[in-house]
């Protein structure tokens, strides 16, 4: 970014680029036709204007305790009616401190000979040159002030500028109060020492004058200026006013605000002009349109930065999304590879299989078989259901072992005379009864036989009365004492004599066209 350095009588353009020169014109009409030379090469250049003449003023003004609407409308109307010649005005609202407290004062400052920036800003509206705003010096004082001398109370701030001026500037609370550009010597001059604690006075004469500034109230001075000139100033300063002095070297302020434009001791308008181009300052004269083609460059910028960043935003989502699908394009593949491949090995094995030949009979049977498995399957949480009716009473008697098997009824040999009526044989037989093995033991057991016979014939009562088995008999007992008993007779759980084992056959009788007898609530067979 570049800036137009307005004075009286000329325009001077500071490049920060390195190693860029300054360019200067005249306010005459050959400058003018110069610079219009100049800008019609460089018209597309973002660019700011900086203002440094003595045609400024600047006015303090006690606000009243109103809200901050009404405040608003008052400053501008002040401001209009104070400085109504010129568009260029700006107006500041800060706090200060009195006798009463906290108050409101308003600064108003404005280029009161528009004749000095009108030629220039018509040119560059011409070329429609993107001007951030016109700012004036003074007040980017507060700016550079708090980068090398911070303080609440009053601050005069004292610079060379262009040769042969000194701006004075007074900074309260980071607002500029008054500021003065007067002409002076040269820094070599013997003179200019004696001149500057003169501007001082003068500009402490006029804080007091202007209630801006009491007579108990101590002047801070910061000076910017190199060590023989402040030695100089320092001396008369002590022998005529108990003011507080402070000197800064102009390299020292240049490090803090980090400008990269060469500075030289008279001309420290160029570290003004670098704070503004490291930072743009708040407070413009711009007023009536002079930066509304940066305010549209600005949008252009914007909306092209919104472009790049939503297509560079869409364009990872499609390679996302690409990406996925690649994915899901390989998975795809890999599916089909082995559907290609198990339709494959069916076929081969499938071929090497010897055909199946099946008559209608053979195939009846099959589906008869199928059928019969269906219907006559006995499942196991049917059988547990019907004992469970008993076995929780029978805490001592734990199940070993639990078969079952199926019962066919006997075979019919008879056939029919006529052979219109004669059957077809069933391929499977029908089931009669469904007989189930238990082998089970008595723990504890004392060896009370006695005891341990009575507890068996219970538990085969109890399962014939309130089960669904319609018999049951007891095929083994601990220990068979008749020699014509039917049953086998042992002494069971010799090797453990705290257990008496036995053996139960439960039989359940079906119908004679299956097992359709059986409820649904004990378990369908």
């Amino acid at each position: 970014m570049r800036a137009f350095y307005v004075t009286q009588g000329q325009l001077v353009v500071i490049d920060a680029a390195p190693g860029a020169e300054d360019t200067s014109f005249s306010d005459s009409d050959d400058g003018l036709r110069q610079f219009e030379n100049y800008l019609r090469k460089t018209a597309d250049r973002p660019s700011m204007m900086l203002i440094d003449i003595i045609e400024e003023e600047f006015a303090a003004d006690p606000l009243p305790s109103i809200g901050a609407r009404d405040r608003a409308a008052l400053v501008a109307s002040r401001l209009r009616r104070k400085f109504p010649r010129t568009p260029y005005r700006v107006s500041v609202s800060r706090q200060a401190r009195g006798k009463a407290g906290e108050n409101i004062v308003a600064i108003y400052s404005a280029v009161t000979n528009r004749e000095l920036l009108d030629p220039w800003l018509q040119i560059i509206a011409d070329y429609r040159t993107p001007l951030s705003g016109i700012y004036s010096v003074p007040l980017i004082a507060p700016q550079i002030l708090s980068r090398i001398y911070k303080a609440r109370d009053a601050v005069l701030l004292l610079t060379q500028h262009q040769g042969q001026r000194l701006r004075q500037v007074v900074v309260r609370d980071g607002n500029v109060q008054s500021s003065r550009l007067s002409k002076s010597p040269p820094l070599n001059d013997p003179q200019y020492p004696d001149f500057v604690v003169e501007e001082i006075e003068k500009i402490r004469r006029y804080l007091e004058r202007t209630r801006l500034l009491s007579s108990k109230e101590q002047l801070a001075v910061c000076m910017i200026a190199e060590s023989d000139v402040t030695e100089e100033v320092l001396k008369r300063v002590h022998s005529r006013s108990p003011l507080q002095f402070h000197c800064v070297k102009p390299q020292a302020v240049a490090r803090k605000i980090r400008s990269e434009i060469p500075l030289e001791a008279d001309r420290l308008e160029r570290l003004f002009v670098a704070a503004a181009l490291k930072k743009r300052p708040r407070n413009s004269y711009a007023a009536s349109g002079e930066n509304r083609y940066w305010h549209l460059r600005r949008l252009r910028d914007g909306m092209i930065a919104s472009a790049l960043a939503a297509s560079v935003l869409f364009s990872v989502m499609a390679g996302w999304y690409f990406s996925e699908a690649w994915h899901l394009r390989r998975a795809a593949a890999e599916i089909e590879t082995q559907v290609r491949q198990l339709t494959d090995t069916f076929h081969r094995d499938n071929a090497a299989l010897d055909p199946i030949k099946a008559d209608s009979h053979e195939m009846k049977l099959a589906v008869d078989t199928g059928n019969y498995i269906l219907e006559n399957r006995l499942p196991v949480p049917w059988v547990m259901h019907q004992l469970g009716q008993v076995m929780g009473e029978y805490p001592d008697v734990r199940i070993q072992q639990l078969s079952w098997r199926a019962e066919q009824p006997p075979s019919d040999t008879s056939q029919s005379s006529s052979r219109r009526d004669s059957r077809v044989p069933s391929p499977i037989p029908s089931i009669a009864a469904v007989s189930v093995e238990i082998v089970a033991e008595l723990r504890p057991f004392d060896g009370d036989m006695r005891h341990a016979f009575a507890r068996i014939d219970e538990l085969t009562t109890d399962i014939t009365d309130r089960t669904r088995f319609g018999e049951a008999l007891v095929i083994e007992y601990p220990l068979d004492a008749s020699p014509s008993s039917a049953v086998s007779g042992e002494i069971s759980g010799a090797s453990n004599p705290e257990s008496a084992n036995f053996r139960l056959r439960l039989t359940f009788r079906l119908q004679p066209a299956g097992v359709q007898g059986v409820g649904d609530e004990n378990g369908a067979v």
